[in-house]
């Protein structure tokens, strides 16, 4: 081989029309109220993916088999938030509309609110399941309903399935509102404890229902990935989420993201570790694929 692979997700490049999963890239975070960055996240994830090994040895995967499309970069809207969503949800729309199953790289986290729209219209019945350090069920934040911290509040309204996973971090706001509310949350220390179980509760409550899967990268300890837009002390490590992870692959997931990476001085090491997770959840996707 003479030249490089291509600069798509794993330097791999179906057709459109061929393909299964299609990379939406996502370089928005205009909302950012602490580390600024995250808009240049999908290309280093993209950067960093090229240097993964295809092969998934638990699963026996390979990632040529997946049959990925990268879709050029989501042109931002920086200072307009609601219509940022709603580009995001046409987008994600053609997609679904196409039969693929879309990959989303942000990017902040208000991303995920454009992408629940389109999928909550197609799939009435969707569950969405974050992965998250933080609540984000702020009424509004900064002057917009529409920031980072309100997402799981704004997907709360638009589907009223929305279970969090991994919090660390709230505030009194937020906390009076689960209290009212009784909104489903698995707090960090609590889902390491007993992580397998309250998984398998998790996926016994959805059953079959369509799975929209929201990863912030925050979830992580930050001792393994440093480089995010909120870090918190706390959180799950590489081996907690690979545990969580493959209980949740074994729902019906249509969609997945993963947002908040905010790129920093960590020698690459945060970009590796979410190539990587791409690539679990992919074969774990295929691997409960194969077995219906």
């Amino acid at each position: 081989m003479d030249s490089l692979p291509p600069y798509t997700l794993f330097g791999l490049q179906s057709k459109l029309e061929d393909s299964k999963y299609v990379v939406l890239p996502i370089p928005y975070d205009s909302t950012s109220s602490y580390i600024p960055g995250s808009r240049f996240a999908p290309h280093k994830i993209i950067e960093a993916s090229r240097e993964v090994e295809l092969y998934d040895l638990e699963t026996g995967f390979h990632l040529s088999d997946a049959k990925i499309h990268t879709l050029h970069e989501l042109k931002p809207l920086r200072g307009n938030p609601s219509e940022m969503i709603k580009r995001i949800a046409g987008a994600v729309t053609r997609i679904f509309s196409d039969g693929k199953f879309p990959v989303i790289l942000g990017g902040e986290h208000t991303i995920t609110i454009g992408a629940v729209e389109a999928a909550s219209t197609l799939f009435p019945d969707v569950f969405v399941v974050i992965l998250d350090a933080h609540a984000d069920l702020r009424e509004s934040f900064e002057g917009t309903v529409y920031s980072h911290a309100c997402v799981a509040k704004r997907i709360l309204n638009l589907t009223g399935n929305v279970i969090l996973l991994g919090v660390r971090s709230l505030s009194l706001e937020e906390a009076r509102l689960v209290e009212k509310t009784k909104i489903k949350i698995l707090y960090s220390n609590s889902l390491k404890q007993d992580l397998i179980s309250q998984a398998l509760a998790v996926c016994s409550e959805i059953g079959r229902k369509p799975v929209y899967l929201s990863i912030d990268v925050d979830v992580f300890n930050p001792a393994e990935a440093p480089c995010v837009s909120s870090p918190e002390p706390g959180g799950l490590s590489w081996d907690n989420m690979v545990q969580l992870l493959r209980e949740l692959c074994k729902l019906n997931i249509i969609a997945f993201d993963i947002v908040e990476y905010t790129p920093c001085m960590d020698g690459g090491r945060t970009a590796i570790l979410l190539s990587t997770l791409i690539k679990k959840l992919i074969s774990y996707i295929e691997s409960r694929s194969s077995q219906i």
